[in-house]
């Protein structure tokens, strides 16, 4: 799960839900700018037959900014999401589901509608890692200045801005690896 958040204001619930008869366990690993957060409240989360748990990632891992989580099923099987809302005070702003993704070395994110803001997380759970950055704008496929190599130093979630590279403009996302 990417981008999940834990400040203020940002508030990110893990949701895992268990559709067996017999109770599942799984560890949450969290990972943040700075590397994995240890979290013993991660450790064992049990989650009864036929049922879901909701673990809120502030419990995890407080005060960060952005996240990638990563669920592993000890026993039985396990369906996640996440859901993320934002508040400016007491003013709700709004509420997004989370994608949940696979680590691959191919990654293509179809559309980035038209926006202001866009930033991309990238992490490389098993080692150092050399990604690529190709936009697929209606003008064909363009490699932005700098996003050609960029390095990603194992489970550190790096933020990488689009902004000035989309310019406003839709386009599709595709990630290579080595």
């Amino acid at each position: 799960i990417l981008g999940g958040a834990s400040t203020v204001g940002r508030s990110t619930q893990v949701l895992l839900v268990n559709d067996d008869d017999r109770a599942a366990q799984v560890d949450l690993l969290v990972y943040g700018p700075d590397g994995e957060v240890v979290s013993p409240a991660g450790s064992g989360v049990v989650v009864p037959p036929l049922a879901r748990s909701v673990v809120r990632l502030s419990a995890l891992a407080p005060d960060q900014e952005f996240t990638a989580v990563h669920v592993v099923a000890r026993t039985g099987r396990i369906a996640v999401s996440a859901l993320q809302t934002a508040a400016d005070g007491l003013i709700p702003l709004g509420m997004s589901a989370l994608p949940v993704t696979q680590a691959s070395r191919r990654v293509v994110i179809p559309d980035i509608p038209k926006v202001t803001t866009a930033r991309l997380l990238l992490l490389s759970p098993s080692g150092q890692a050399e990604v690529g950055v190709k936009l697929l704008t209606a003008e064909g496929a363009i490699t932005p200045v700098g996003l050609d190599s960029v390095s990603l130093d194992e489970n550190r979630l790096e933020a990488i801005s689009l902004t000035e590279a989309l310019a406003g403009e839709a386009a599709g996302v595709v990630v290579t690896s080595d």
